[in-house]
């Protein structure tokens, strides 16, 4: 699955690629995460368009953290062992 942070509402995530107005927030999406527990199979989980260019005060940093951390506490992850880790790449 991918999340684009672009459709997250610019208020709460101004970190982002492409900013759209009144995008989801960011309760809206923790909340339809929150359901992938019912996927079976679910494994993998991408996101995309985080643009630290563009943070204030590490808003959209700190959603993504609360994101990271509703996914590693459903079922399917406990007693699995991962790495924490952030990876940036920017391209022209």
């Amino acid at each position: 699955m991918t999340l684009d942070l672009d459709a997250l509402d610019p208020l709460e995530c101004p970190g982002v690629g492409s900013p759209v107005d009144f995008g989801l927030s960011s309760s809206t999406v923790i909340e339809a995460i929150s359901k992938l527990r019912r996927v079976n199979g679910f494994t993998a989980f991408e996101v995309v368009e985080y643009n630290p260019e563009f943070e204030e005060n590490r808003k959209t940093y700190e959603i993504l953290v609360d994101l990271c951390l509703s996914l590693v506490r459903m079922p399917a992850f406990q007693g699995v062992s991962y790495q924490r880790s952030f990876e940036c790449s920017f391209s022209d």
